[in-house]
């Protein structure tokens, strides 16, 4: 109970802290994905995650940004319900490929993949996704849009046929108006059990570790 009522107050908080904010919401990142690639949504944190999904997708945020899965995902752009919403959608990205024991991909008769136990839910919404590397996925947040790469860093030494290497990049386009936020980088890796993300400052050449206070400080400009 102490669990679910602190989750809960988060939930009634952020639509206090958001209209007041200097821009719409454009991204969002917490451990538990809303859809998962390998077909294991868990209670409590499944429905909490389609909680704080609901908020973001009502505010008009483009991203959610996800760990707990041992894998790479990317989603094509979803309303709280798994439904394809090209117009409002949020884009999941899972990327918990920090070290854990990876996770295979399912896209066939998944019953724990969204939240209606749709048994087709990530072969129809998945866009690519893989369960056999290690790696990182770089993001570049910009005025009008935004950009991803994922790049392998390392294979599974249990997968012994296939490519030796992943890649996975392309652009997306904004909901909103431009010029909500300035040019920003963010360098995400998401594991299982801690989220691990750095955020490189202006000089593109220096990169400095996203501790839990400067996330702190980062949400309160943004």
């Amino acid at each position: 109970m102490q669990i679910r009522s602190a989750l809960l107050v988060e939930v009634e908080v952020l639509p206090i802290r958001i209209p007041g904010r200097s821009a719409p919401p454009w991204s969002v990142y917490w451990h538990q994905p809303v859809f998962s690639a390998t077909d294991s949504i868990a209670v409590p944190e499944g429905p909490t995650a389609v909680a704080f999904w609901q908020l973001p997708y009502q505010y008009g945020a483009d991203l959610g940004l996800n760990g707990h899965d041992h894998l790479y995902a990317r989603y094509r752009p979803l309303d709280p319900s798994g439904n394809y919403d090209p117009k409002k959608g949020i884009r999941e990205f899972i990327v918990g490929t920090g070290g854990e024991t990876l996770d295979p991909i399912v896209t066939t008769n998944t019953t724990a993949a969204d939240p209606t136990g749709n048994p087709n839910f990530n072969a129809e919404n998945l866009e690519a996704g893989t369960g056999e590397f290690w790696g990182v996925m770089g993001l570049t947040l910009n005025e009008n849009g935004y950009a991803w790469d994922f790049e392998s860093a390392l294979r599974d030494p249990a997968q012994t046929i296939g490519p030796a290497t992943f890649s996975d990049k392309g652009v997306g386009s904004c909901h909103g108006p431009v010029k909500r936020w300035s040019d920003r980088n963010v360098f995400a890796t998401l594991g299982c059990d801690l989220a691990s993300v750095c955020v490189p400052p202006r000089e593109k050449s220096r990169r400095g570790n996203f501790s839990h206070a400067a996330q702190s400080e980062w949400a309160d400009r943004n």
